[in-house]
């Protein structure tokens, strides 16, 4: 999907139109208080759920955490059958591991599992005090960890996160504190105590970590979530007891999406919750049964590349899966570079809505330009798209902004800014 676009290196400074134009898009944005470049607070919508009650392949007794790999594939932990099973996209089984025992690659009592950027797979073995590394093909490598309140020790029930640096963030709940261990195991750190105050926990639950390297902890008995720096420094809270948007009844589950929103899993009130990067609620889904988009004790919960969101559905046995309603976006790097040229690329879901796309361009992130210039059609598919223009008329030994605008019927997407530099 190529058109070949050229660009006025002036109009960008000098242009009054597009001035006037850009200050009555301020107005309005203004006027119905919605940020430039933020998309749209929408609820996901429910796409479809897995799992029966069962010890078959494919069913669950109390699945309690969920994650999901580069690949897309779907790792559930299977508390009850002391196993971790591994299914596709599309919510059909593909293999498992674990037994009931406390040998190595067996389990015991609740489990919590997260996936590194090597797609190795670590899981809490809550009962046997310890978390246990295996590889994508659920072939037993290491452990560590055992019961005590001492540092690299554990009380039960905890769940973790890795950071990009493989870092492993651990709720250590009966102890009320927060420890980091390296890539290799190694213990690091430690923070937090008992009590309500800022940067103290009782029982937290879960750990996730933002792009930027902050810790979201959920405080379950304090109703909160609480943000940290990557030193373990306290730095903001929100959240509080109730049933209102924004309120909590012991949050268990906390994940990070693509554009920092947090996910949490408030498990007393039956919903997952959505927050910006600030901690203001946006959005939420969920309510109490046994139907489809219903939840009986939600616990873990993931977020995918593709910002597709995965709850573990404790009691009803069974994981479901939410999709955005706007579309997702993903900007990538430019191509056919000259002095003068280049080509622009992204990949747009529709998400299932009828949906169209334009590229901003410009020398700084403000950019200043749309290409094409009219929307253009992607349709409604569920599937990622290839999109790309071809730009001409660019000024020599200059850097360029660019990222992809999608809208459709639920909100806008923006990519993520990219750049590129002429010859």
């Amino acid at each position: 999907m190529e058109t070949n676009s050229d660009i006025d290196q002036s109009d960008l400074a000098t242009n009054p139109i597009a001035h006037v134009g850009a200050l009555a898009l301020m107005l309005i944005i203004f006027l119905i208080g919605i940020s430039p470049g933020v998309a749209k607070a929408t609820d996901p919508r429910f796409s479809f759920a897995f799992g029966t009650e069962g010890s078959g392949n494919g069913q669950f007794f109390y699945p309690e955490d969920v994650a999901v790999d580069s690949a897309g594939n779907v790792w559930v932990a299977d508390t009850e059958n002391n196993r971790v099973q591994k299914f596709n996209s599309n919510g059909e089984y593909l293999s498992q591991f674990g037994t009931k025992g406390s040998g190595n690659g067996q389990f015991s009592g609740s489990l919590a599992i997260a996936i590194d950027s090597n797609d190795n797979v670590w899981v809490g073995d809550v009962g046997n005090t310890r978390i246990q590394k295996f590889n994508s093909k659920g072939e037993y490598l290491s452990k560590f960890g055992s019961e005590g309140s001492g540092d690299g020790e554990f009380l039960i029930s905890f769940d973790f996160a890795i950071d990009a640096v493989g870092n492993i963030w651990v709720a250590d709940t009966l102890n009320h504190r927060i420890q980091k261990f390296s890539a290799e195991r190694e213990y690091l750190s430690k923070f937090g105590s008992e009590g309500s105050g800022n940067g103290q926990f009782v029982y937290p639950e879960d750990v996730a970590v933002d792009s930027a390297g902050n810790i979201w902890v959920a405080d379950a008995s304090n109703d909160r979530i609480q943000k940290f720096n990557s030193n373990g420094e306290y730095l903001s809270q929100f959240g509080g007891s109730g049933s209102g948007a924004g309120k909590f009844s012991f949050p268990t589950g906390i994940a990070v999406d693509s554009t920092d929103s947090i996910w949490v899993v408030d498990m007393g009130n039956s919903r997952v919750q959505r927050f910006n990067s600030k901690g203001e609620y946006r959005s939420q889904f969920g309510t109490g049964g046994n139907g489809a988009g219903e939840f009986d004790h939600p616990t873990g919960i993931a977020v995918d590349s593709a910002d597709n969101v995965w709850v573990a559905d404790l009691e009803n046995h069974r994981i479901q899966k939410w999709i955005p309603s706007r579309p997702t976006t993903t900007t990538k790097a430019a191509t056919e570079v000259t002095s003068n040229s280049a080509a622009i690329k992204a990949t747009v879901n529709p998400n299932g809505l009828t949906t169209a796309y334009h590229f901003e361009i410009g020398t700084t992130s403000e950019y200043g330009f749309s290409v094409p210039a009219t929307d253009k059609g992607i349709g409604s598919g569920s599937s990622g798209v290839e999109v790309s223009e071809t730009l001409g008329g660019l000024k020599s030994a200059t850097t360029y902004h660019f990222r992809v605008v999608a809208t459709n019927a639920e909100g806008t997407s923006y990519g993520k800014d990219e750049t590129f530099t002429t010859k």
